[in-house]
This record gives C-alpha cells, sequence and structure tokens, in this order.
C-alpha cells in the first residue's frame, strides 16, 4: 500500500509515453510488426527511466532521513 501512488504514477506516465508512440508511428511506418517493435523497443527504455528515478528517489529519501536522524542523535 505504501507504493500505490508510485505505481499510478508510473502506469499514468508510460501510457502517455506509449500512446504517443502509438499514435505517432503509424504515421510515419505502414509495417505493422516494424510498429510493434518500435513500441516495444520504446517501453523498455521507460520501464528503466521509471524504476530508476523511483530508485534514486527512495535512496534519495532514506539519505535525509539517516542524516536528520543523526543530527537528532547527537543534539540529544
Amino acid at each position: 500500500m505504501n507504493y500505490i501512488s508510485f505505481i499510478i504514477l508510473d502506469l499514468n506516465n508510460a501510457l502517455i509515453e506509449l500512446t504517443g508512440v502509438l499514435a505517432g508511428f503509424p504515421l510515419a511506418f505502414n509495417n505493422s510488426l516494424l510498429i510493434a517493435m518500435k513500441a516495444l523497443i520504446t517501453c523498455i527504455p521507460t520501464a528503466l527511466s521509471m524504476s530508476a528515478s523511483e530508485y534514486l528517489f527512495t535512496k534519495s529519501e532514506i539519505d535525509i532521513t539517516v542524516k536528520l536522524l543523526f543530527k537528532d542523535s547527537i543534539y540529544k
């Protein structure tokens, strides 16, 4: 339940990107296999980008929490 907002955000971003790809490629190419292959090639970097950004966000959030806990322990 903690990650549901991230999942919704990532699905929304991926849906928008994939919709743009599927709307643009049929205008440029006539081969449906080529369009499907390009859509798949677009989905993989999108998924990697989303997971990398989520990892960095979570890592920075943990680093901030650790720094705050360290400062609190010094001040007490």
